[in-house]
């Protein structure tokens, strides 16, 4: 549930020392999905898809290390066309 907070720069530490973090990764997911629910769009493409949700957020948080995973995740929703 915490995962939200996490800082782009201990993601991108985490990741580099021990790949995926499927806590973050599960949370990412959910986040989509609450915020698809929520909003009414359908990002079902997402999924068809297969959009590594969380690559990108990694390349987020390399383009933006000041933010958080929750930050960055709002970004990528509301990109996504």
């Amino acid at each position: 549930f915490g995962e939200f907070n996490t800082s782009c720069i201990e993601l991108l530490r985490s990741d580099e020392t021990n790949g995926t973090d499927t806590s973050v990764q599960d949370w990412i997911y959910g986040y989509f999905s609450g915020r698809i629910r929520e909003t009414g769009r359908d990002l079902g493409i997402v999924m068809d898809l297969n959009i590594p949700l969380y690559e990108l957020v990694l390349k987020a948080c390399k383009d933006d290390p000041n933010l958080n995973i929750q930050e960055v995740t709002d970004i990528i929703y509301i990109s996504i066309p």
